[in-house]
């Protein structure tokens, strides 16, 4: 696992999707990734894992959901990463249409942050 952000565990599924004809399934792969991205974790492990599901560019609802999270963080760095990143995000249409899409299904903190963002 590593250190308590799971640094040695999300190496490993990083590794493991980037490697082509690996054996195991890439879904269950991205689907553990995905789970360490959620609030069920600490700030320090979602980080790593939201950066490493960014960087593969596996984007979907849950991925954006745990990523507007962030931007509700007590921990001003995780909360900054998570703006920082939506910022990205919203340049691209696409990005920008499924974030509105996803506004609804968001807490009112969440909304706040994310249509604060979708203004700038």
């Amino acid at each position: 696992m590593g250190f308590n952000d799971y640094n040695l565990k999300t190496l490993w599924l990083t590794l493991a999707l980037s490697t082509p004809n690996y054996t195991r399934e890439k879904e269950t792969l991205v689907n553990e990734l995905i789970e360490y991205s959620s609030i069920n974790y600490e700030a320090n492990t979602r980080q790593n894992a939201l950066d490493k599901l960014l960087a593969f560019k596996i984007i979907n609802d849950i991925v954006l959901k745990n990523l507007v999270n962030a931007t509700t963080h007590h921990m001003w760095q995780f909360s900054k990463f998570g703006r920082d990143n939506l910022r990205k995000l919203l340049k691209n249409p696409e990005m920008r249409f499924a974030l509105e899409k996803i506004v609804p299904d968001l807490n009112e903190a969440e909304q706040f942050q994310l249509q604060r963002l979708l203004k700038e």
